[in-house]
């Protein structure tokens, strides 16, 4: 029985026949006309943090009957006449409401995926279950391109640990939409402003994913490379590339810096500063062929050469003319070379960049 099925009326009529017009409307329950009541109200809460701080006046015998946490609050002072008041800062003020309106009336709305991510918090704090599962449902229904990072970045703060299977079901759901989405249209996601905002752990489950859809390894440096810049703001250090080495720490591991082109490299890592010599020394030897030089930690190693899903491309499309070798250099034949002359220019490009391997190794050396 779904949660919203105590919300339909009981015809207790003879015979029924689907004349749902001729029901006539269920009173108010008790709960329901003390919602947003003064009148045998015993304890009030104050939610918010100053200057957004609301007062709900509430009734621990309504509430001690939908959550046990509220049951086994400590609220009664027999020495007062006066109302207990509770203070409570961690919850919005509006999602506090939500929850109480459904524990007084069973009726749960939410104007925003952001309404029921905080109105999903105040249910799990709470502990009551069926709320949490009508938020688990309009986020798999509402989880978007637009939004995922945000519902994203909560799942993985507040993950529910919960015997009712339903419940676990209902947010896994929510999460294999969330990777879904993610893969789908990572080139989008790790190029918007939303990206930057994200919390090193939650930066490190999406870049690290395998199954990332993209044109380029090298989207996923830039874009590292922008939140490093971002964090240092965050810390208030300087926008060195020290600094920026400093914030990103593992994550500058999560880039596969061997399946990008040497052009890629080139441009890119090579030329950040983020990378130090060992690091950049290591990386051209193998785009070289020489994988005799070992990585400083030879797992991270592996993962650098590991190629993420190729985008989907239309079917109007067609891929690149040039063919990747297992070391991540383009093979480029004979016949492939007289098809353009932008093949030979990248073959010129290739020889230019030849001598920047010298010149880097030289420098190392």
């Amino acid at each position: 029985m779904s949660p919203r099925s105590n919300l339909q009326p009981v015809i207790d009529f003879p015979t029924y026949y689907n004349r749902v017009a001729e029901a006539p409307p269920s009173a108010p329950s008790f709960e329901m006309m003390l919602f947003n009541s003064e009148e045998q109200s015993d304890v009030v809460f104050l939610v918010g943090e100053e200057p957004d701080i609301w007062r709900f006046p509430c009734h621990l015998h309504v509430l001690s009957t939908m959550s046990p946490v509220f049951r086994s609050l400590p609220i009664y002072d027999f020495t007062s006449s006066s109302k207990v008041v509770l203070t409570v800062t961690d919850i919005k003020p509006y999602a506090f409401e939500n929850l109480l309106r459904f524990l007084y009336t069973k009726e749960a709305t939410f104007a925003s995926v952001e309404a029921a991510l905080h109105t999903l918090y105040a249910a799990n704090k709470y502990i009551v279950l069926e709320l949490s599962a009508l938020c688990f449902r309009f986020l798999s229904r509402n989880v978007s391109e637009e939004n995922v990072l945000h519902v994203f970045q909560y799942m993985m703060r507040n993950v529910v640990t919960s015997t009712h299977s339903e419940l676990t079901n209902l947010q896994d759901e929510v999460m294999m939409k969330c990777f879904y989405l993610l893969d789908e249209h990572a080139e989008t996601i790790l190029k918007s402003e939303d990206f930057l905002s994200l919390d090193e752990t939650t930066v490190y489950d999406i870049v690290s994913r395998d199954n990332l859809q993209l044109s380029s390894e090298r989207v996923v440096f830039n874009a590292l490379l922008s939140w490093a810049c971002q964090e240092c703001k965050r810390q208030r250090q300087e926008l060195t590339s020290e600094n920026k080495r400093r914030v990103l720490g593992q994550l500058l591991y999560c880039v596969r810096y061997l399946v990008m082109t040497l052009e890629e490299f080139a441009q890119g890592p090579a030329a950040s500063g983020v990378l130090n010599e060992q690091e950049v020394f290591f990386i051209i030897k193998h785009f070289s062929g020489d994988t005799s030089f070992q990585f400083f930690d030879q797992e991270l190693g592996k993962r650098m050469s590991i190629k993420r899903q190729d985008r989907k491309l239309p079917s109007n499309s067609t891929s690149s003319p040039f063919p990747m070798s297992s070391s991540g250099f383009i093979r480029i034949s004979r016949k492939d070379c007289s098809k353009s002359k932008k093949q030979s220019v990248s073959k010129k490009m290739f020889r230019c960049l030849g001598s920047f391997i010298i010149y880097v190794i030289q420098l190392i050396d």
